[in-house]
């Protein structure tokens, strides 16, 4: 299964991604083509994390992986909570677009305002 972690800067998604073994760490690749060569052709579990705010580039990563699922977990952090992690007023947002099944994911989890104490999973239908 592929499973991509998204959301906002400062949304807590590195540290949701601890839950899972040897993830593929968008900011630690330096560039989504580097992501893409990583997952290219697997069959195995794989897990991505990073913003990933279009579509476009979440469709790319179901392109290029040929395993049998896919899954997308977003946190869609408040503005708020990220504002208080990150230190100070976040002046430009990104305009992430969440995650639908149009794009091609098998499974969506929407994780809302992740205060790392207590998470709400919602699975779209």
């Amino acid at each position: 299964m592929l499973t991509l972690i998204c959301g906002h800067p400062r949304a807590g998604k590195t540290t949701y991604s601890q839950k899972f073994d040897n993830v593929i760490h968008l900011d630690e690749e330096h560039s989504t083509q580097r992501v893409l060569q990583k997952i290219k052709g697997r069959t195995d579990d794989v897990v991505v994390e990073g913003i990933y705010y279009r579509p476009s580039e979440r469709q790319e990563l179901i392109k290029v992986y040929k395993g049998e699922r896919t899954r997308c977990i977003c946190l869609n952090t408040s503005k708020e909570i990220r504002e208080q992690r990150h230190g100070y007023r976040i002046r430009h947002d990104y305009p992430f677009l969440l995650p639908n099944y149009d794009e091609g994911w098998d499974e969506i989890i929407i994780i809302e305002d992740n205060n790392d104490e207590s998470i709400n999973y919602t699975i779209q239908t």
